[in-house]
């Protein structure tokens, strides 16, 4: 019952924020939508994104996320957690190429949640190697406020979505913290455009 009322917000909330699928491969570990800058960012390539920018705004795919072993984290889990972004990222380079309504992107933003900074340093690590600048989200009554509602949500998704990630975490999830991940359309088809071919995987 429970897990229903979850899927039930999770798919408002996808169709609430216009996030849609962008590629009909089941690899692909993320959905996207169109976002607005909601202050200045200068990227580490020198890239500077105004306020009210377009933006394409990553968001992960929760069904295609390999399940976590029970026993917790292994390497091998982690390995292919690692080559499926990979394979993702590759996917949306190819998205922005080739969909017009995209030519004017200028950057990639999404949001991670981690336990605390020495405990992500993995994911820090593989998201930096992957091209993205990693920073703390901003701070404020607001954003406190957001970060309690996401952790929230994200207990549930990993509740329903990956029950191995939920067993070993479950009294830590509310406490996470949120950080900023971005990359700038050069750095990404730099990073990721090609090998996969122009159109490939395409919903349409």
């Amino acid at each position: 019952m429970l897990r229903g009322v979850v899927l039930g917000i999770d798919r408002w909330l996808r169709r609430r924020l216009a996030i849609y699928e962008f590629t009909d491969d089941a690899r692909c570990l993320f959905r996207i939508a169109w976002e607005k800058a909601d202050r200045e960012v200068l990227i580490s390539d020198g890239t500077r994104i105004a306020p009210g920018e377009p933006l394409v705004e990553v968001h992960l795919w929760n069904e295609h996320l390999p399940l976590l072993p029970n026993r917790g984290n292994d390497l091998a889990w982690a390995a292919r957690a690692a080559r499926l972004t990979e394979h993702s990222l590759r996917l949306l380079a190819a998205h922005v190429q080739t969909d017009p309504a995209l030519r004017d992107i200028r950057a990639v933003h999404g949001r991670m949640a981690l336990p605390a900074p020495n405990a992500g340093e993995s994911s820090f690590a593989l998201a930096r190697r992957l091209g993205f600048d990693v920073r703390p989200s901003d701070g404020g009554a607001a954003a406190r406020f957001r970060k309690f509602w996401n952790n929230v949500h994200l207990w549930l998704l990993i509740w329903v979505f990956n029950p191995g990630r939920f067993r070993s975490r479950r009294h830590k999830v509310l406490k996470w913290s949120w950080f900023d991940l971005w990359m700038s359309r050069d750095a990404l088809l730099a990073r990721h455009g090609s090998p996969v071919a122009p159109g490939a995987h395409r919903r349409g």
